[in-house]
């Protein structure tokens, strides 16, 4: 049933319950099966129970020496008769086999005479029985009712006011079962015996042959135990008679409590009407695994009804099963292209599935899993996971996701997708795949979810900010080498402190498609039930994990800052939020052959409000200039313009679409538009060694280069390139005599100074061509360079500076200590405590070996962040230097816009019927992105507007330049917001302009820096900046 109720339809079930049989029947075989196949279900399948484990041959013996009063019907003739047996759990696809319903069905021929449901005169009978006996309602009316609340959202409310057991009972109905042989069943609805008397049956197993310890992590473990199991030898089954008491020995109403026949939630009492054995089914050895015998199999139609009459059930609920399943197996049968009648012999006649898709339906998207070749599965010698470092991102859709980019280039982010249909923000799920090599370390191929192969995920989270230092400035750098920070929560001491950690433990998942609440990443801060993620699998057994819903609260209902205590930004005491991170392991099973993968590491981070954008440096490039360093990666010899020189350039321009200050500068129709073809080909230009005349932009590209500021600057230059703040804006010297930090403005990265030194100086090739494709997915890229890309483009998708703390990780990530290889978080050894570093963590303890820069375990990464995330968000933005420029510099602009082009002003940019000068000043106009928090209000009362609706700010994704403004982007970003805050923000927006045509100079520059107020700004101010 709950392969049903987990169903839940968008659709309106359009019909009561006042007749219960119509109404399930529409429910079960229209709502679910039916739609299921519009979905793409090909071939259809069962509406319940559609999970086989497998389909066994055999027969079974009626005993001939039966007692009198039980020899009616289909047990009037001793004998022996040829059996079907097919063994199933009632499981949605996505589920695993552990904690579900296994029900069986048993088709014996043989058995003449009229049936309650029509046996098409091919003398067959059924058994259906599962391993509970009892049903979760008590009649068909119950089932109709709780089946339609279910199906439409309700069914908790429904149960509550009807049927308070209803739940407990379907909670009972998902049992642990390690094999199905070891299972017993019952029939849980009564059957007439005869003309007067009831009964139910029940099987218990006989005898079969163990063939090894099951692993429930498996979601196919039922069907390998059983094919295992009869593969080694044979089984037998006991069939039971539960006869029902006789009234005149214990009176009607003693049988009518205890003996109902329509109440289907009580079980009948074996130590008082205990059961006999009639019969034995045996099940030879055999190979269960052919599919034609699975075919056939899920071809057979099995119904409760298909007995005797001397032998039909009775109650509604048997009425309702009856009707039901008559109906979906003709559908099934139909849409199949198969039989519709009962077969005459075991075996007979031949099945085969229909080809799919149906005639009228498309073509299913749905990827294949692709089995590796016995050359391939030779040569292999060890497996790795990539990416080594996956992202997932937080978002508050309680169902949509989308999967995070896997290539530098993926296909622009349409409008709206981001957004569910309700308006809420989708997750970002991080994909993690298994890539087999050789000795030589090329790549052999993917492994997927196959006959051949498997993968086993384990994954575990952790959130340990609460249990962690405050985050006051990034500890690595010189301006910081007196900070000392205490511990976040410092009043809780002792063992108590594991409280305030979120831990989920490790949790497994495994095969195709799996999708269930069992893989829900859970745990507890002080005893708050706390979600940091949950794990699926895809179409051919990669790992999907997906974050948190971006939940951040404190049950102690302390306050998110405190005003007197300015440390206290980022550093809730009593807070928790949802991001986490944690160590990724796989075990492999290829052509029989076991590898533990080389793990990976997952991390989940705030959603990503600019999705297409990057930084100006990007954590890869971090990376990538970290490993150089340290010498796991060589240094190019050679520039290339396009992979090195242009992405510094064109990133400048790209930002254009998140702050206004580089759109003037660096955006289109800007005097520095690093987009620009022709100005493109000017910087790519290479000197010919044999020219006749100076290299014609060499003074070009010293200006560009001289513009940037240095590496290893001694002052803090505020108009350098690139307008960003570094790490130690928002905190210098206490002492005011010590002038701010150099890293105040972000710096040259050593890496960019040895690129753009040796473009300065024409050391590069030239092989800049502005009509060259990126691939747009990753099964566009060569399959050797394919695990390198997935590990760098989770890091290019995420910010490197300024590290206050940062938008996804932040500065630990920029320690060598930290890696054992590239993109391989170093893992602590496993039982291997971490050292308590005191009440306070400062420079020499961060930096000392084996601290917590070396070994790392679940939630050490994201620790560092800011507590709860949302603060920073709303914080981290541009405008604190207004008086120099009201839009310049700024923090991370590509994840947390600053300004950006709105709706009303695209619209107004195509609108042709416009006097071009409106329509660029409208292209121009870009209102701060932050407009819709209470501006007005104190500085906590924002950050608790951003905690609770996070989901409502505005995503910029694509839409289509003007045809008649080809100098323009291919692609405008443009503010995606839910409608009601597009029509509360259009009004606003209109007395903002109002207002803002009357105000003085001074307070016009506050107002385009996004402040309502000097004091506004000046709280902001004091927020960040905490030393001089």
């Amino acid at each position: 049933m709950k392969s049903i109720i987990e169903n839940r339809s968008e659709d309106n079930t359009s019909c009561g319950c006042e007749n219960p049989i119509e109404g399930l029947r529409h429910m079960f075989c229209d709502l679910v099966q039916k739609k299921r196949v519009e979905q793409g279900q090909c071939p259809v399948r069962r509406p319940v129970f559609l999970r086989t484990h497998g389909i066994i041959k055999g027969n079974i013996t009626i005993q001939e020496d039966l007692p009198k009063d039980y020899k009616h019907g289909m047990f009037k003739k001793g004998g022996d008769f040829p059996v079907y047996v097919r063994y199933s759990s009632d499981l949605a696809d996505g589920r695993p086999d552990w904690l579900s319903t296994i029900g069986i069905g048993i088709k014996v021929f043989g058995i003449p005479g009229e049936k309650k449901v029509s046996d098409d005169g091919a003398d067959t009978a059924d058994l259906l029985l599962q391993n509970v006996p009892f049903f979760f309602v008590d009649n068909a009316s119950d089932m109709c009712n709780f089946t339609k609340a279910s199906l439409e959202g309700w069914g908790d409310d429904w149960v509550q006011q009807h049927a308070p057991k209803t739940n407990e009972l379907l909670d009972k109905m998902a049992k642990p079962i390690h094999s199905v042989l070891e299972t017993q069943l019952w029939s849980v609805v009564p059957f007439m015996l005869g003309s007067d008397n009831y009964c139910k049956y029940i099987l218990r197993p006989g005898t079969s042959t163990f063939a090894g310890e099951v692993d429930i992590n498996d979601p196919d473990f039922m069907g390998k135990d059983l094919a295992a199991r009869l593969a080694a030898g044979p089984v037998t089954l006991d069939i039971l008679i539960q006869k029902r008491p006789d009234a005149a020995q214990y009176g009607e109403a003693y049988i009518e409590q205890h003996f109902p026949l329509d109440r289907a939630t009580v079980v009948w009492d074996e130590t008082v009407a205990v059961p006999l054995k009639v019969a034995t089914i045996h099940l030879p050895q055999q190979n269960i695994t052919i599919d034609e015998q699975e075919i056939y199999g899920d071809w057979l139609s099995f119904n409760i009804g298909r007995v005797p009459l001397e032998n039909q059930p009775v109650g509604s609920v048997a009425e309702a099963r009856m009707s039901v399943y008559q109906t979906s197996a003709n559908y099934r049968r139909e849409m199949n292209k198969q039989p519709v009648t009962e077969p005459k012999k075991p075996g007979k006649p031949v099945i085969k599935n229909p080809k799919c898709p149906f005639s009228g339906h498309s073509p299913s998207d749905k990827e294949n899993p692709k089995e590796l070749t016995d050359d391939q599965i030779k040569r292999i010698t060890h497996v790795r996971i990539h990416p080594g470092i996956g992202i997932a991102r937080v978002g508050d859709s309680p169902d949509g996701y989308y999967i995070g980019p896997e290539v530098f280039k993926p296909e622009p982010t349409k409008f709206g997708n981001t957004r569910d249909a309700g308006g809420a923000i989708k997750r970002q799920a991080a994909r993690f795949r298994i890539y087999a090599y050789d000795k030589y370390g090329n790549v052999v191929g993917e492994v997927q979810q196959t006959k051949k192969s498997s993968v086993q995920w384990s994954v575990h989270l952790a959130n340990k900010k609460a249990a962690w230092y405050q985050f006051n400035a990034a500890l690595d750098i010189p301006a910081t080498v007196s900070l000392s920070v205490p511990l976040r929560n410092a009043d809780v001491k002792g063992d108590d402190r594991s409280a305030l950690c979120v831990d989920t433990g490790k949790k497994s998942i495994m095969g195709i498609e799996m999708k269930d609440s069992s893989y829900v990443m859970s745990g507890e801060f002080e005893g708050t039930p706390v979600t940091l993620g949950e794990l699926r699998t895809d179409a051919v057994g990669r790992l999907l994990v997906l974050p948190g819903f971006g939940v951040s609260a404190s049950p102690s209902n302390q306050p998110v800052y405190r005003p007197a205590d300015p440390d206290s930004f980022n550093n809730a005491n009593g807070w928790y939020d949802d991001i986490a991170d944690g160590p990724v392991y796989a075990k492999v099973t290829i052509g029989g052959v076991d590898y533990d993968a080389d793990p990976a590491w997952v991390a989940s981070a705030p959603p990503n409000f600019a999705p297409d954008l990057v930084g100006w440096r990007t954590m890869d490039d971090l990376l990538q200039n970290l490993y150089m360093e340290v010498g796991m990666l060589k240094v190019p010899q050679q520039i290339s313009f396009n992979d090195h020189v242009r992405p510094i350039l064109e990133r400048l321009s790209e930002l254009q679409w998140v702050n206004k200050g580089f759109l003037s500068m660096f955006g289109a129709g800007g005097p520095l538009n690093f987009k620009d073809t022709e100005f493109m080909r000017k910087l790519s230009y290479a000197p010919l060694d044999n020219s006749m005349y100076p290299d014609p932009y060499a003074e070009l590209r010293r200006g560009i280069y001289n513009s940037f500021r240095p590496t290893n600057t001694k002052i803090a230059e505020v108009a350098a390139w690139p307008p960003i703040y570094g790490d130690a804006f928002g905190y210098t010297n206490p002492n005011p005599n010590v002038p701010p930090a150099p890293s105040t403005y972000l710096q040259l990265p050593p890496f960019y100074t040895y690129v753009l030194t040796n473009w300065v100086n024409g050391l590069f090739i030239n092989d800049y061509n502005p009509d060259d494709k990126e691939p747009h997915k990753i099964e566009d890229v060569d399959l050797q360079k394919q695990p390198e890309m997935l590990d760098r483009t989770a890091m290019h998708y995420c910010l490197a500076d300024a590290f206050h703390p940062g938008a996804e990780l932040t500065w630990p990530m920029r320690n060598a200590s930290m890696y054992r290889a590239p993109y391989r978080i170093r893992e602590r050894e496993e039982g291997l405590a971490e050292p308590n570093y005191g009440a306070t963590l400062d420079n020499n303890s961060v930096m000392k070996v084996n601290g917590p820069l070396y070994g790392q375990a679940a939630g050490d990464l994201t620790r560092w962040m800011a507590l709860p995330w949302q603060g920073d968000t709303a914080f981290c933005r541009s405008g604190y230097d207004f008086e120099y420029d009201p839009y310049l510099p700024t923090f991370w602009p590509a994840r947390v816009p600053n300004q950006v082009l709105t709706e009303v002003d695209y619209n107004t940019l195509c609108d042709t019927k416009q006097p071009m000068e409106i329509r660029i000043a409208a292209f121009q106009n870009r209102p701060q992105w932050l407009r819709q928090l209470p501006l007005q209000n104190p500085a906590p009362e924002q950050m608790m507007y951003m905690i609770a609706h996070f989901g409502s700010m505005g995503i910029l994704e694509a839409k289509p330049r003007p045809e008649d403004m080809d100098w323009l982007p291919e692609n405008i970003y443009v503010e995606n917001l839910t409608k009601a805050q597009q029509a509360n923000l259009k009004s606003d927006h209109s007395m903002y302009e109002k207002a803002f045509s009357e105000l003085g100079l001074y307070n016009r520059q506050l107002a385009e820096a996004g402040w309502i107020s000097e004091e506004q700004r000046n709280e902001f101010v004091n927020i960040k900046r905490r030393g001089n």
